[in-house]
């Protein structure tokens, strides 16, 4: 597979649902990489879309991924978003390009979310690349990310949409003090978001790899919560039942 394609994955034989799983890809992680994880959708619709600097750096109405995921999604009722590290910033963008994608998002996953400004600690242990060479890309190539990374983690970007983060004691590229400010930011306002974590001891974006089976039952937690889509028109209203306030 070639890096830096986006495609959608059927995993295993397709079972017919009006569900899309979204998964956005992290930082030095590839088509096989990101594969295991679309396993943990099998036999559901998933659309792949890895993490790509161009992403970062290009104007997003310059950028043809997001169109191409939201000519996707209009095939299906549901979203469920799997957002891995630095790609929270394609989902911001994406959801401001196409403020009605926002309303088929019925859950969401986000582990190890980070800042843009994680990117150099990310390249610097991936790659060896020493942060004061990264740091001056950030605030001039990449300042676009810079805006959509404090719109992230200043509010809930999906206020009222169950949402799982994954997050860890010793991730270097989304330290745990910026992700526990981050919730406490979501938790507050008008619009608070509806929030599960699952908080580990693994390295960035690890926690899949040393506990798989921990991982996979956290996905399914976050999916039974699943918020359902509002009926589309009046006659595909019929029938849905509507709960009394008290």
């Amino acid at each position: 597979a070639t890096r830096g394609v986006t495609r959608l994955v059927f995993v295993g034989s397709m079972a017919t649902s009006n569900k899309l799983h979204l998964l956005t890809g992290g930082i030095g992680l590839g088509m096989r990489q990101l594969s295991k994880y679309s396993k943990l959708y099998a036999n559901k619709p998933t659309y792949v879309q890895p993490f790509t600097l161009a992403a970062v750096a290009s104007p997003r109405a310059m950028y043809p991924d997001y169109h191409k995921v939201y000519k996707e999604s209009q095939n299906y009722d549901e979203i469920h978003l799997h957002t891995l590290s630095g790609s929270c910033h394609f989902v911001v963008n994406l959801v401001e390009q196409y403020p009605d994608l926002k309303a088929k998002i019925s859950s969401a996953v986000f582990d190890s979310p980070c800042h843009i400004q994680g990117i150099p600690a990310a390249l610097k242990h991936l790659k060896g690349v020493p942060e004061g060479i990264t740091r001056p890309l950030i605030s001039t190539v990449f300042r676009g990310a810079i805006t959509t990374s404090d719109t992230f983690v200043r509010e809930a970007l999906l206020p009222g949409v169950p949402t799982g983060v994954i997050y860890s004691d010793r991730d270097k590229v989304a330290p745990v003090t910026m992700i526990e400010q981050m919730l406490e930011s979501w938790a507050e306002g008008d619009a608070p978001a509806s929030v599960l974590r699952m908080k580990t001891n693994s390295e960035h974006l690890l926690t899949m790899r040393d506990q798989p089976e921990d991982y996979e039952k956290f996905v399914e937690s976050v999916m039974a919560m699943a918020k359902k889509p509002a009926p589309k028109t009046v006659d595909e209203a019929e029938g849905v039942a509507i709960p009394l306030v008290a």
